[in-house]
């Protein structure tokens, strides 16, 4: 009896008329009528599912680097740096245009008559 793990959420209706819904995560016996016909993309099996979690909690549990670099050495940036980088320039950004909107804008040059049209002195 091999079990399978729902990947694909779907829905079909037994021979009886009754309606079934596989979420994902649900587990499936491989005989099972909801699984015949189905793509096999839909399903994995319950070891394969163990194995990749396994290698999660092993990640997950591996030793941290220390905070502060020896001399010479160079690190990747992480996330947190690279947020906190985007929103200074953000920030840096969002103080640029709000000191070119508190400056007064320039007076408009007085408009220049051109030369075919004289003067109307009173």
């Amino acid at each position: 009896m091999a079990v399978l793990r729902v990947i694909t959420a779907y829905a079909y209706s037994e021979p009886n008329g009754v309606q079934r819904v596989l979420r994902a995560g649900d587990l499936v016996d491989a005989k099972d009528p909801g699984v015949k016909g189905k793509p096999a993309e839909w399903f994995e099996t319950v070891e394969a599912n163990v194995e990749r979690t396994t290698i999660r909690q092993e990640v997950k549990a591996a030793p941290v680097e220390p905070v502060e670099p020896t001399a010479g050495e160079e690190r990747l940036a992480n996330a947190n740096a690279l947020a906190e980088a985007a929103r200074d320039e953000a920030n840096a950004d969002q103080a640029a245009r709000d000191e070119a909107e508190t400056q007064p804008e320039p007076e408009p040059e007085p408009a220049k008559r051109g030369p075919g049209r004289p003067r109307k002195h009173r």
